[in-house]
């Protein structure tokens, strides 16, 4: 179990503790919102692009190797990312590792693959609690790491874990029959591709200094162009990546768009509550990891229970109770101030756990449970590129509306208190109020008798962005309660050991 465990060790823990890294990658590279958005949402496009691929070239190659080649590669990557020390290599580095990230579902598909009949289901047992654990104890391992080192072993602690994991896996896991006649749909993976990144781009482009609103929309509008292009060459292509019935299985959509509305919510969430903790409130990693435990830990512990809840009453009522929790835990949020009170934040943070308890589990069964036997894996797969494409676009997103709110917000704080900045304090001023910088260390704010007064206005105008992203986000589960609400009752019960990737 130790070589197929490991893998979703690693690529659970790296969600959390990269999003508790991204403010010290901001101050110690110095790199605009829109890089910092890059550093996130790359993983999250390579994972989710080449995902079905990665399952191919398991079937295809055998699901050892690949795994082997998948932890190289995540390895590899990790190693550039924490030797990192310019922004684009970063960023670059973080594309390599999201390449990478097939290990994860090609481990739980060896779990079921290599056990025999009478183990299967203790040794999917296991994996559970392993998901279980590694989820919750993200926050508090990487804001540990982040407080004790820094940001780079985030990073770095991978290569310790994946020299073991290739090791015992060349040494104790048997190899999957290969099937070298299984063909690749590489045009339909270009496209995936190309629209993702395009799209990706465009959404970022705002949030970098140098952008402009016609990039946006040149680049998002061939994002799109590329998605249209993709859906009628999957209708054309003898072997498509994604299956064209599945997009008319019409309980499978639903299903599909409730855990996209999940999925964007959470993930835009993690990305700016981060952000929060940190350079706006001034709590230190480990403490911010200790929060992020009361939504972690709490889906972790109730996931289970939440899924045997749901073969008894089926998933729709519980779904649509559990979105409006979440929608309500993020209009909560939105409320809070500087001071951060606990006596809000902390409810709101168990609501939101309670509810993604319900919605993980009860998203992938209502999905899988609408499709035939022998189409759950291609189902799981386009199930879960979705996944990782919506996080990759909730997090361009979540960064456009806080660049734009924040930096509007900042511009009439100063119009109306008529205080005058140099371009570099101006500059200084517009990343702390985008959550990019810890307090006003730079010289050049050593005479400004106006220092308690920017803090103030910085602090401000970036709760004007972050309570507008929490309202996006209540009304995003507010919608996937009405989806949820046209949901079928699956007519099998499909229980995917998934639980995982905070995804």
């Amino acid at each position: 179990m130790i070589p197929l465990m490991i893998p979703i060790v690693m690529a659970n823990v790296d969600i959390t503790a990269v999003n508790l890294a991204l403010a010290h990658i901001a101050r110690d590279l110095d790199v605009s919102l829109s890089v910092v958005q890059w550093v996130a949402n790359g993983y999250m496009m390579t994972a989710g692009t080449f995902l079905i691929l990665g399952g191919r070239l398991g079937d295809a190659w055998g699901k050892r190797r690949v795994l082997i080649g998948g932890v190289l590669l995540f390895t590899a990557g990790s190693a550039a990312a924490g030797a990192s020390t310019v922004g684009w290599a970063l960023i670059a580095s973080r594309m390599f590792q999201g390449v990478g990230f097939l290990i994860m579902p090609l481990s739980l598909s060896l779990v079921h693959d290599i056990f025999p009949k009478n183990k299967k289901t203790l040794a999917m047992g296991v994996t559970s609690a392993v998901i279980g654990l590694s989820i919750s104890a993200g926050p508090t391992v990487g804001g540990f790491i982040i407080h004790t080192l820094d940001w780079h072993w985030v990073f770095w602690i991978n290569l310790p874990l994946g020299l073991l994991t290739v090791v015992t896996a060349y040494l104790f896991l048997p190899e999957t029959p290969a099937r070298p006649a299984i063909k690749f749909d590489l045009g339909g993976q270009t496209l995936l591709a190309l629209g993702l990144f395009a799209l990706i781009a465009g959404l970022n482009a705002v949030a970098d200094q140098q952008g402009s609103p016609l990039s946006m929309v040149g680049l998002s509008g061939a994002g799109l162009l590329f998605f249209i292009l993709l859906i009628f060459h999957e209708k054309r292509a003898s072997e498509p990546m994604m299956d064209p019935e599945l997009l008319t299985n019409r309980a499978f959509v639903w299903a599909s768009t409730a855990r996209l509305a999940m999925q964007f919510s959470y993930m835009g969430f993690l990305f700016l509550i981060c952000l929060f903790m940190q350079n706006i409130v001034f709590l230190s990693p480990v403490r911010s990891g200790i929060l992020l435990l009361w939504i972690t830990l709490t889906m972790a512990a109730l996931s289970p229970l939440s899924g045997a809840l749901m073969d008894k009453i089926g998933v729709r009522i519980p779904m649509v109770t559990a979105f409006f929790m979440a929608a309500a835990g993020y209009a909560g949020i939105s409320t809070i101030g500087i001071s951060a009170r606990m006596e809000i934040l902390i409810p709101c943070f168990l609501s939101i756990g309670v509810a993604y308890s319900v919605l993980m589990p009860g998203c992938n069964e209502a999905a899988l449970g609408a499709v035939p036997k022998e189409k759950t894996g291609v189902a799981s797969g386009m199930l879960y590129t979705l996944v990782f494409a919506g996080s990759a676009i909730a997090i361009a997103a979540s960064g456009l509306v806080l660049h734009l709110r924040s930096s509007h917000a900042l511009s009439m704080q100063l119009a109306h208190r008529s205080i005058g900045l140099t371009d570099q304090q101006l500059g200084l001023l517009t990343r702390a109020a985008t959550g990019l910088e810890h307090g006003f260390a730079d010289p050049s704010f050593n005479f400004c008798k106006s220092l308690p007064i920017l803090e103030t206005i910085a602090q401000q105008s970036f709760l004007t962005g972050f309570a507008t992203c929490m309202y996006g986000f209540a009304l995003i589960c507010t919608a996937g309660a009405c989806v949820a609400w046209l949901i079928s009752e699956p007519q099998k019960k499909v229980h995917p050991a998934n639980a995982g990737t905070g995804s």
